[in-house]
């Protein structure tokens, strides 16, 4: 197998495997940005939402009566990953009150470690993808 760099953007070591070296293992972020990005326009979940949909027309935020748009985790894939397709882990809801769960989840959520540069980053996943342009965040629909 050939040698690869490790994935924190500013690390110079060489590994046989793909992810990080031993020094960053333990401090890699939960699930990479590129991986939730990916995984949020997938098939298999753009199913899973629809499926929740379905059984859940209604926002089941306490006492709200409107339609659902959304389907949110409810223990966040980031820091979840083995849960992201797991029914129990979603609930559907209205637009208003995904934006205020996820605001709510985002300010509670631990901040990346001091050497994680999210301008590394996106310069290699811009040398990964050959994408002059970093990835737009968008919602599934």
């Amino acid at each position: 197998m050939p040698l690869r760099h490790c994935r924190n953007p500013n690390c110079p070591e060489l590994i046989r495997h793909e992810g990080y070296c031993a020094k960053h293992a333990t401090s890699a972020p939960a699930v990479a940005e590129a991986a939730l990005y990916a995984f949020y326009r997938s098939a298999d979940w753009l199913r899973l939402r629809n499926i929740k949909l379905a059984k859940n027309p209604v926002c089941q935020w306490h006492q709200c009566t409107a339609f659902a748009q959304d389907v949110h985790h409810l223990e966040p894939v980031r820091t979840a990953w083995h849960k992201r397709f797991d029914l129990s882990n979603l609930q559907s809801l209205c637009h208003v009150h995904h934006t205020e769960a996820t605001n709510r989840e985002m300010s509670a959520a631990p901040k990346p470690p001091e050497w994680y540069d999210k301008a590394a980053f996106l310069r290699g996943f811009q040398r990964y993808t050959g994408s002059v342009a970093a990835p737009k965040p968008t919602r599934a629909r």
